[in-house]
């Protein structure tokens, strides 16, 4: 009876001392447990404490320690003092996204940089297509300006054409004129022994000079016309005729490197309407060269070479004497060069050029009209600068005081001319 009670309580006894020691453990093993846990929490707080430096070499060391250890292994570097080893939670987590972001941002600011340098491509190649569209438009202008000039040209051509041919007409109704007012000399050639009763007057026995109208300078009284010259007297004349025509073939041989001279100085100073007046000047005075050097004189049947000197006229202090015929001829220049002034005047005005109508080249050539006959030529250059000048100076200011501007072509007035250049019979 004592026995079994007492073995109850023994037994009682020791399964209270084992349920003691369990917990008790339990308990150390907790602890243990939040201890390790707040270790490892101050470490990670030192560790994103320290600077680049120190973060660096301690990733270099955790990547060294755990290189070859996957995620969730436990750790080799277990405590010293027998703690138990756990799983060791690498940063490369949180690395690796932050590797494709910026792996990414560099990626886009690459694309953003080859976007703009495209739109900086484009962006010059449309300033070169303009640029070149700018080029074809100057060009098409430059053209369509040369295209005007030329058209212009031509009319000026035409016009001057026109002009010469109704000084041609006036030219020959004059010489008809002039033939039936000097009948006896007329008949008296067509009764020349060989000559037919019915053969009419060629060209050739037409005096080859411009008589607009000489009636405003040229006295035309009845003994205006004096009889013809002896055979001697003419003889003489026409041998001083064909002197001054040689001298002044000679001379005109230099007129070209003259006028290649003046050409250049006129591209030098940017002057395109005097340009193309020059221009327009020297093929109108070749085409007159050309057109007087393949005429043949007739010098024996020509007006000029057999009518005595009757008329009289002066400047520079001395008198010099010639007949209608040089009288006419010599107003003609005055008329010649106050058309040339006033073109050459007007291309000055356009071209904004100063005042000079020495330096044109018509007014140092003073030579258009001229073919080395029935005068000299200084005397011929004299009247030519005369209406020159006075031209010039009406083209320039644009006004009318020495001339008018009719039918496409510049005049000068009567009164002008008879001022300039007065004849009278002696």
């Amino acid at each position: 009876m004592t026995r079994i009670p007492a073995t109850r309580i023994l037994t009682a006894a020791l399964l209270g001392t084992l349920f003691a020691f369990g917990t008790v453990s339990s308990a150390y093993a907790q602890q243990d447990h939040n201890n390790f846990r707040q270790r490892r929490a101050s470490q990670n707080n030192s560790d994103s404490s320290d600077s680049g430096s120190n973060s660096d070499s301690g990733n270099a060391r955790v990547r060294s320690e755990n290189r070859g250890i996957r995620v969730g292994e436990p750790s080799p570097s277990g405590n010293a003092q027998g703690e138990p080893q756990r799983p060791v939670f690498q940063r490369q987590d949180r690395v690796e996204p932050q590797r494709r972001d910026m792996e990414s941002q560099r990626q886009e600011q690459m694309q953003q940089r080859r976007d703009m340098e495209s739109q900086r491509q484009d962006r010059m190649q449309q300033r070169r297509d303009m640029e070149s569209q700018r080029q074809e438009q100057m060009q098409q202008r430059r053209d369509m300006e040369s295209q005007r000039q030329d058209r212009m040209q031509q009319r000026r051509d035409m016009e001057s054409q026109r002009q010469d041919r109704m000084q041609q007409r006036r030219d020959m109704e004059v010489q008809r004129q002039d033939r039936l007012e000097r009948n006896p000399p007329i008949v008296d050639r067509m009764n020349r022994p060989g000559r037919q009763e019915n053969q009419r007057p060629t060209s050739s026995n037409l005096p080859e000079i411009r008589r607009p109208d000489p009636s405003r300078s040229v006295d035309q009284r009845p003994n205006a016309n004096p009889p013809r010259m002896s055979r001697p007297q003419q003889e003489n004349r026409v041998a001083q005729q064909r002197q001054m025509h040689n001298d002044w073939q000679r001379q005109r041989k230099n007129y070209q490197y003259q006028y290649n001279r003046y050409a250049e100085q006129y591209r030098h100073s940017h002057r395109g309407n005097g340009s193309r007046y020059l221009n327009d000047y020297w093929r109108r005075w070749l085409a007159q060269q050309n057109r007087w050097n393949n005429h043949r004189w007739d010098y024996y049947n020509n007006a000029f070479f057999y009518t005595p000197y009757n008329y009289r006229y002066s400047y520079g202090g001395n008198w010099y004497y010639t007949n209608s015929y040089g009288v006419s001829f010599l107003q003609q220049a005055i008329r010649d060069g106050y058309r040339e002034g006033w073109y050459a005047g007007r291309a000055d005005r356009h071209d904004r050029w100063r005042f000079d109508y020495r330096g044109s080249y018509a007014y140092m050539d003073a030579s258009f009209g001229y073919y080395g006959y029935y005068t000299d030529l200084g005397t011929y250059q004299y009247y030519f600068r005369q209406g020159f000048e006075r031209g010039y100076r009406d083209g320039y200011y644009n006004r009318y005081q020495y001339g008018r501007y009719d039918n496409g072509a510049a005049m000068i007035l009567p009164a002008i001319l008879s001022a300039i250049f007065t004849a009278a019979l002696y």
